[in-house]
């Protein structure tokens, strides 16, 4: 149970640092602070967006949310400042039809660069963060993929490759 609600395997989790964490099986995410009660955390607010935004996955990386919307096919990006309560959208870029993308998006650990999962085109789209974020064209390219990505991940750690 999280905040009287029961956690089912749809429920995406991540905490930040030790003080927060969001919850989400749809839209909105809502984001909790679980510094007192870990069990029982309190309720900070709902992240809806400007539009009616239905998020599949999201990531918190730094200060910013990153969600992946299954109504517009669009990539959202929202201030994350729980000690403010400031969770305004940012920007949003739509990436495609909504029925062509993945579920879960991967963003690299310094938040510049964000992966989108194509499954319509067998692609993983690669958006620039700022671009985005400022209302200029954030596609950098289209990584052609196996069949069918549904989600993509990124490792913080380098390759040490021969």
């Amino acid at each position: 149970m999280v905040g009287g609600r029961k956690l089912t395997r749809d429920v995406l989790g991540d905490f930040v640092g030790a003080g927060g964490g969001c919850w989400s099986s749809g839209s909105p995410i809502a984001a909790f602070d679980i510094s007192t009660n870990p069990l029982n955390p309190t309720l900070l607010c709902t992240i809806k967006g400007k539009k009616p935004f239905y998020f599949t996955g999201w990531q918190v990386v730094g200060n910013k949310l990153f969600a992946l919307d299954g109504n517009f096919g669009a990539v959202v990006v929202f201030n994350f400042d729980r000690r403010r309560l400031d969770f305004k959208q940012l920007g949003q870029y739509s990436v495609g039809d909504a029925q062509n993308l993945g579920t879960y998006l991967g963003v690299s650990p310094d938040g510049a660069l964000i992966y989108v999962p194509n499954m319509g085109y067998d692609m993983i789209a690669v958006l620039d963060t700022n671009n985005l974020i400022s209302g200029r064209p954030p596609l950098i390219t289209d990584i052609g993929a196996f069949r069918g990505p549904f989600q993509t991940s990124v490792s913080p750690t380098p390759y040490l490759g021969h």
